[in-house]
């Protein structure tokens, strides 16, 4: 499932590979000569994919939820290094409203808890210095 989230930043100012988001919009798999992703988010608890498989198709930042924490991997020299801040959203608090997230979701269920991450997104971009 993809979800779509506001950033602080017009798409042009994100770190995206040029032309690999466009063309991957709308795909469900990818395709042998299609870009890597930007971005993987590892959300399934049942069957984890491993970091090598991530590694295998050089995708330069991923995600992964498990045990109740985010971990960002970055991709440097061919191999992940865990991160503390996304290269993607840079400035953006996103382990910790992750888990605030989930969090909430178990209190006030999935629809109140996905309008509370995005009420901070939209605070963080209101708040962020013009660039």
């Amino acid at each position: 499932m993809t979800t779509l989230i506001p950033v602080s930043k017009p798409i042009s100012q994100l770190r995206l590979t040029p032309g690999s988001y466009e063309r991957m919009i709308g795909r469900r798999k990818l395709q042998p000569d299609d870009p890597p992703p930007d971005l993987a988010i590892e959300t399934d608890v049942t069957s984890l994919t491993t970091i090598t498989a991530y590694r295998a198709i050089a995708v330069p930042e991923v995600w992964i939820y498990a045990d109740g924490n985010l971990i960002i991997h970055t991709l440097q020299a061919g191999d992940y290094v865990q991160s503390e801040a996304s290269p993607l959203f840079p400035g953006l608090p996103i382990v910790p409203w992750i888990k605030q997230a989930v969090s909430r979701s178990w209190t006030v269920g999935s629809l109140q808890a996905l309008e509370e991450l995005e009420a901070c997104f939209q605070q963080f971009q209101e708040n962020a210095p013009l660039q």
